[in-house]
């Protein structure tokens, strides 16, 4: 599952892109997303456990983890806590305490349907969405903080110049052996346990989200997927192409005034 938006052409490292929009911002503007999205069961799967959410002010997609139990009911939790979230927000306000909320309903709902159904017990789920915040223009262009809400190994890129860069970070083992430094980035592409991941919301569990403020700009496109879009590996290669469809078409979560 994945969502995309057009995009324009400034450098994901300027601070326009990962500062935290502290400059001030001239508006409001009234700004949306415009929003295409496509799921793919992928290859050898008999069942797909991608669930998603969008708005004009929210996209989400959670990807139940493999391996575990009722993994399509656990990112149907993720995301259902996500849904509506633009309704009960002052999107004026720093954005990463009502996504912390959401989490800890999300986690709530998890524990609770284990209790209740010990077949689900261990449930687990990844989690990536955006909130659209305050909106206005800044540097002589128009935009809105956008807040973050990261676990796992589903991804956010950002297309920039007809290339996808990553803004997330996976929670993934390899990841986690790129970090320390006992595993180059292209060996982890290739890694036997590269869909082991080592946070999740999970039943019963509490692990830690990452939790950020990023400015997008009008026009510029964004990609939530569920899956690595640029993996080369043939089991992963069905989604993988679906994304970079989805992206090719420009079908699109388009950040736009209304």
């Amino acid at each position: 599952m994945c969502f995309s938006n057009e995009g324009g052409g400034a450098d994901v490292r300027h601070p326009d892109w990962m500062g935290r929009g502290d400059g001030a911002m001239i508006g409001p503007v009234d700004l949306g997303f415009d929003f295409g999205a496509v799921s793919d069961l992928g290859v050898g799967r008999a069942n797909n456990e991608d669930s998603a959410y969008c708005s004009g002010a929210v996209l989400a997609v959670a990807d139940g983890v493999g391996g575990g139990p009722a993994g399509e009911v656990a990112s149907a939790i993720a995301v259902g806590a996500l849904r509506g979230l633009e309704g009960h927000v002052d999107r004026s306000d720093d954005l990463r305490p009502a996504l912390h909320e959401r989490v800890a309903i999300a986690r709530a709902r998890l524990d609770s349907a284990a209790r209740g159904d010990h077949s689900v017990a261990g449930m687990a789920t990844t989690l990536t969405a955006v909130l659209m915040g305050r909106s206005g223009k800044r540097h002589g262009r128009y935009g809105a903080e956008v807040g973050l809400v990261h676990v796992g190994d589903s991804r956010l890129y950002v297309s920039l110049g007809g290339q996808l860069f990553q803004l997330t970070r996976d929670h993934s083992l390899p990841q986690l052996l790129v970090d320390r430094g006992q595993l180059s980035a292209t060996e982890a592409e290739n890694h036997p346990q590269r869909s082991m991941i080592v946070r999740s919301l999970q039943a019963g569990a509490h692990d830690d989200v990452d939790l950020v403020l990023l400015l997008l700009l009008e026009g510029q496109r964004l990609l939530l997927c569920a899956t690595d879009c640029r993996t080369t590996s043939k089991r992963r290669a069905s989604a993988s192409c679906s994304c970079r469809e989805l992206h090719r078409k420009r079908q699109k979560s388009c950040l736009t005034r209304h």
